[in-house]
């Protein structure tokens, strides 16, 4: 299995992405494998410098607690960190694969994700279709949207809130994100439930974590597509991310490729 990153500050002031790659070990059911993670940090660092350094420990804790159920793990795994960061004025999402490592296994991969927030993951699955996360903000989630205006209809009406597709507004303070960790402003508005998938990656497909810096162009769907056949044809994380810098980008870019 080769694994390449990148990650740069692009054009931000200060670099709030942070990703994580490590070979896991547990005496647990499933407990060989790569856990992959990308946290895409805003209006400071504080949250997502808390959930990398308690990440790794997070996942193994909940693994054996979860007694090798991967899924559950990694829902476990958010749950955890948000009430860590409960307090937290500033956010971050949180984007996780897991690859469980089975000897003498040929042909397709099996993954499970975790996320929350809007870093995208994408592979072909194996029956060539793609795979892409849901991204949980307000441009591109609008079930999302409905279900925070319909929990919300009184602050709405008295103007408290406002939902427009750049954005949430609660009492002057603004979020593009539906789900993050932290947030502390917006603790009774935001949707807190992580999302979890499992399916087999197509063999000879790549598979990807990143922040949403990647996005350079309003076409998310197609951007997608483009890193993934750039990936297939042997470009690595550093070549791809120069790619996208080359392409004006304004946001964090940090991207991790499976293959």
């Amino acid at each position: 299995m080769d694994i390449s990153t990148f990650t740069s500050i692009a054009g931000r002031a200060s670099q709030e992405d942070r990703l994580l790659v490590e070979e896991v070990q547990l005496a647990v059911k499933n407990g060989n494998g790569i856990f992959i993670a990308v946290m895409d940090g805003h209006c400071g660092t504080e949250v997502v410098k808390c959930i990398h350094e308690k990440l790794s420990q997070a996942f193994c804790e909940s693994m054996f607690f979860c007694e090798g159920n991967i899924q559950a793990s990694l829902l476990r795994t958010v749950k955890f960190l948000q009430d860590a960061c409960r307090s937290d004025i500033c956010g971050s999402t949180l984007s996780m694969i897991y690859i469980p490592v089975i000897k003498g296994r040929r042909g397709n991969v099996k993954i499970y994700t975790g996320h929350i927030g809007d870093s995208p993951i994408f592979a072909w699955n194996k029956k060539g279709k793609l795979f892409s996360s849901a991204l949980h903000n307000v441009s591109e989630n609008s079930g999302d949207v409905k279900e925070i205006e319909k929990r919300h209809r009184d602050k709405i009406k008295q103007g408290e809130l406002y939902i427009s597709r750049n954005g949430i507004n609660f009492l002057a303070r603004y979020l593009q994100l539906t789900r993050s960790i932290g947030d502390q402003y917006f603790e009774n508005i935001l949707l807190r439930t992580a999302e979890s998938n499992q399916f087999e990656v197509k063999s000879n497909s790549p598979i990807i974590v990143a922040s949403d810096g990647i996005f350079v162009q309003n076409n998310t769907q197609e951007i997608i597509v483009e890193i993934l056949d750039r990936a297939a044809k042997g470009n690595d994380a550093e070549e791809i991310g120069a790619w996208i810098l080359d392409r004006a980008a304004h946001d964090n870019v940090t991207l991790v490729i499976v293959r």
